[in-house]
């Protein structure tokens, strides 16, 4: 082992059993980590655990004081703890709030010790069968550890048992946490209830700036919850709610309220959205106050019109959206025609996925005649590979990568090869300033902006073929290199 405590600490479950090569056994390693993350050691700044069963209360009080603590990963590993937890009738004197000014912690309870505010007030049977498994360690976690630490920016309990006393237990904690800037809790089972309970407080009065949210995997779908949660955090910038329930009637509770809100990423992938759904989505592209840069929908029945309607609704009056990727959204040609007319005047879009749909080649030519960078059309039906070569010859000098992988092309070797040349030398920039060049009404372009061109073209004999061909005067830069 060649540090203990290194700034960043990871236990998976490879470890879990001793090894030669290590001295220590992964609990004597648990042990003395908490020990000097209660110290607030400086030099331990991540802490992660894959898959393992650890002390959580002690990892809690640990963590509690501690400033320097910045990630904290604890991957299926909310399950075991130490201690005790409180009985029903314990926890029928920890419903209520209550907030110490004077020492900026939250009170405890007199009779139990434990915090003054879990649950406001219990909606549900206070038996102890709430407290099984995940539930008794994300207590212990939240009430002992999370509401009191000052310090952490990143926290991950995915793939962990939560459900809605977890999210519960988790809102009620982080309240008054002021540097918390991003949270997973993908796969954790919080459901719709789960989803209710996160969505309760309104964290930006609250002084919460979280920027992150992950919620993928958790069978919610309900909008007007998820438009709460947007409204509630006016600095998040990243959300993920892909793998769920949303649903077309959902989208438009979700973005009835505020749009976008403050959102620069948005993932719905694998949810069940359609044209209403996408055309909802799509609307709401063209308020003012939108600044969303990249929006995920792979994996949602959207079809040609679903697909049309979000270029139409959405893209044609946007000025943010960068990335757009459609995986597997049941696309063919009409659709990427309708999308391709919108992004033909639309500056902003350099990015397009549409891998696994059922373009032709139809669909492809009218996406290489927008002014994209990056195109992916793998997994597609295009055939005809030469038409797609015609058009980056002649026309498209945007292009930087595309990928037509697994297309049942009727293509050969040499136009395969073409395909590759154009967009990499449509990469280096040499096309562009060789048409400035050779245009007799513009200003030559100073030969001291090659030597970055040839830099980028070093691996390619062809493109620099290509450049020595049509600039002879770049001969001299070329022997010099």
């Amino acid at each position: 082992m060649q540090s203990l405590f290194p700034a960043i600490f990871c236990l998976d479950h490879e470890d879990s059993l001793p090894s030669r090569m290590s001295p220590l056994h992964p609990s004597q390693v648990h042990h003395r980590l908490c020990q000097r993350l209660s110290k607030n050691d400086p030099s331990i700044q991540t802490v992660e655990f894959r898959y393992q069963h650890i002390d959580l209360q002690q990892l809690a009080k640990a963590c509690a004081n501690n400033t320097n603590l910045k990630t904290l990963e604890l991957v299926a590993s909310v399950q075991s703890i130490g201690g005790g937890i409180p009985s029903s009738e314990e926890l029928e004197h920890i419903y209520y709030n209550g907030y110490d000014e004077e020492q900026q912690r939250p009170q405890r309870s007199l009779k139990t010790g434990f915090p003054c505010f879990m649950i406001q007030p219990p909606r549900w049977p206070l038996t102890n069968e709430i407290f099984s498994g995940s539930s008794r360690g994300i207590y212990v976690l939240a009430f002992d550890g999370l509401m009191y630490n000052r310090g952490l920016v990143s926290l991950d309990l995915s793939q962990n048992c939560l459900g809605r006393f977890g999210a519960s237990c988790i809102q009620q904690a982080l309240r008054y946490h002021p540097t918390l800037k991003r949270l997973n809790l993908s796969r954790c089972q919080l459901e719709e209830e789960g989803l209710q309970r996160l969505a309760t407080h309104n964290n930006s009065k609250l002084g919460i700036v979280l920027e992150e949210l992950v919620l993928s995997h958790n069978r919610i779908g309900n909008g007007i919850f998820l438009g709460k949660i947007l409204f509630h955090n006016q600095n998040l910038k990243i959300l993920d709610l892909s793998y769920n329930c949303v649903t077309d009637r959902d989208c438009e509770n979700f973005v009835a309220a505020c749009g976008y809100g403050s959102l620069l990423s948005l993932d719905l992938a694998s949810n069940r959205i359609s044209g209403i759904g996408a055309s909802a989505l799509g609307a709401s592209l063209q308020l003012s106050n939108t600044a969303l840069q990249s929006l995920i929908l792979d994996g949602n029945p959207l079809g040609d019109q679903g697909a049309i309607s979000l270029a139409t609704n959405g893209l044609a009056n946007n000025a943010s959206v960068v990335d757009l990727s459609l995986k597997k959204c049941n696309i063919g040609d009409k659709g990427a025609i309708g999308i391709a007319e919108n992004l033909s005047c639309h500056q902003s879009v350099k990015e397009l996925y549409l891998t696994s749909n059922s373009l032709g080649t139809a669909g492809a030519v009218a996406c290489l005649q927008t002014p994209l960078t990056k195109i992916d059309l793998a997994f597609n039906n295009i055939r005809e590979e030469q038409e797609v070569v015609s058009i980056l010859q002649s026309s498209n000098m945007t292009l930087k990568d595309l990928d037509m992988r697994q297309n049942p092309m009727r293509t050969s070797r040499h136009s395969s090869c073409q395909a590759n040349f154009w967009t990499t030398l449509n990469a280096t920039g040499a096309r562009r300033l060789l048409q400035h060049q050779q245009h007799s009404q513009l200003a030559p372009v100073s030969m001291s902006l090659w030597p970055q061109i040839l830099e980028r073209a070093t691996d390619r004999p062809d493109c620099l073929y290509y450049l020595l061909k049509h600039l002879p005067g770049i001969a001299i830069l070329a022997q010099s290199r």
